[in-house]
């Protein structure tokens, strides 16, 4: 991990009270950002109504995110927090696939994987 990356990541664990981890997705991170980018410092429940008229691939995975972590919260005994404080998505790692073609050649398909980090605070206003 880059140095800038590790400075990055322990200012988003510092901001946030309660991250999720959504791991190994099949979807590229820039068709994720683009769903992340609409429910950004949004209030949750205006969020998941976002997300649940959206018929993208990546919006079921986004509300079981949210989910998850409004039940982390739940179990944890904390009250009130109710806005999403940050999101974040990282490339994970690509499936190489290989496809032949002529003169015994062969062309590289790179399958992208994505790491999707959800933070959810109370932001006082």
């Amino acid at each position: 991990m880059g140095k800038r990356k590790r400075i990055s990541n322990l200012k988003f664990k510092k901001n946030s009270k309660n991250i999720i981890f959504i791991k190994k997705i099949r979807i590229s991170p820039r068709k994720i950002r683009v769903m992340l980018n609409l429910i950004k410092y949004k209030n949750v429940f205006e969020a998941i109504n976002i997300l649940k008229f959206n018929n993208k691939k990546c919006s079921k995975i986004l509300i079981k995110g949210i989910f998850s972590c409004i039940n982390n919260i739940n179990y944890k005994k904390t009250k009130y927090i109710y806005n999403i404080y940050i999101s974040q998505v990282d490339l994970f790692g690509m499936y190489k696939r290989f496809i032949p073609v002529s003169r015994g050649k062969s062309h590289i398909i790179r399958k992208k994987i994505s790491v999707i980090k959800i933070g959810i605070k109370k932001i006082l206003k």
